[in-house]
């Protein structure tokens, strides 16, 4: 399989890993499992990403109480293929809402990297924390996280610069849905020295949303929109269609602030495909809503009462 499928081979990679598993040969299992899980992820389908995930955690797990693995090098690429696989699984949980379990990873995520006193990891799994807290609405505790991923991040030094941007960018989200917009603008401005599109689009991305948002909530709306139409330029060269999505919805919350509901509506209408064919339905209930109520204040009563229920509706399933 894997010599004859070439180019297409990620498409086999969880038949590959079955073979594998029924051959006893289990590290090779979980690669293939891990790589399984890393394909659906990419192409969302979400519960064959945790199907394939798990399968690889808890192969390489017994291998781990075995105590059979031997070597320095074995050991090490289990370390990180074990990491690698707690940060996906982890993400896809916290996609499909299921925050708890999501919790759970990447706490074991943490707990792995302290083992091995890996301050990068460490604060990388404090930020995955932070992000699942905010999903579920704790932002002091996501805020709490962001911090204690900023202090492991200065500590590891240039090593996890991209760890300590990512860290500024949470700490300056919760600080700004916390009602601190000043101190959160100077946090993103911080974070932007730190990392370029080049080295990392996505969090690059998240900081030009995070200083859109702070200027927004200043006032400052004619810097909001530039950042965000930065962001969506960025998010569109890179193909991604999450981001790209956001920050539609996000510049259309600043026309609608300004009172341009013509504007909003339209950036609403553009960002509500991408979310359906991406299969983030609570991005797409979210968009539903704001078009809803962008409706409303056009006086569309009628498309407004459709649009809504349409949330509700989701929301109930």
């Amino acid at each position: 399989l894997i010599e004859q499928s070439g180019e297409r081979v990620e498409e086999y990679a969880g038949l590959i890993g079955e073979h594998y598993e029924k051959a006893q040969q289990l590290e090779q299992a979980a690669l293939w499992y891990g790589r399984a899980g890393k394909h659906a992820q990419e192409a969302h389908a979400p519960e064959v990403a945790i199907h394939y995930y798990q399968k690889a955690l808890t192969l390489l797990s017994n291998q781990s109480d075995g105590g059979k693995s031997s070597g320095v090098l074995k050991i090490m690429g289990t370390y990180v293929q074990r990491l690698q696989l707690y940060e996906g699984l982890g993400t896809i949980l916290c996609t499909c809402g299921r925050y708890a379990r999501a919790i759970e990873v990447f706490s074991a995520m943490r707990t792995l990297a302290e083992t091995k006193t890996d301050l990068p990891t460490q604060a990388r799994a404090w930020n995955s924390l932070s992000w699942v807290y905010d999903y579920q609405g704790e932002n002091q505790t996501a805020l709490a996280s962001a911090e204690q991923a900023e202090v492991l991040a200065r500590r590891a030094g240039p090593a996890a610069h991209s760890e300590l941007a990512e860290a500024l960018y949470s700490k300056g989200w919760e600080l700004s849905r916390l009602g601190d917009h000043e101190s959160a603008l100077a946090v993103a401005e911080e974070a932007l020295t730190l990392i370029t599109a080049v080295a990392n689009p996505t969090t690059y991305i998240r900081i030009l949303n995070l200083l859109g948002q702070a200027h927004a909530m200043l006032g400052h709306y004619k810097q909001s929109i530039h950042y965000r139409e930065l962001a969506l330029t960025i998010a569109r060269e890179q193909g991604n269609r999450e981001r790209e999505g956001m920050m539609l919805n996000n510049i259309g919350e600043i026309y609608r602030a300004m009172g341009d509901h013509a504007k909003a509506l339209r950036c609403y209408q553009e960002a509500l495909p991408i979310f359906g064919e991406i299969g983030e339905r609570q991005l797409e209930s979210l968009v539903l809503s704001n078009i809803g109520g962008v409706r409303g204040e056009l006086g569309e009563w009628g498309k407004a009462e459709i649009e809504l229920c349409q949330v509700i509706e989701q929301i109930g399933d």
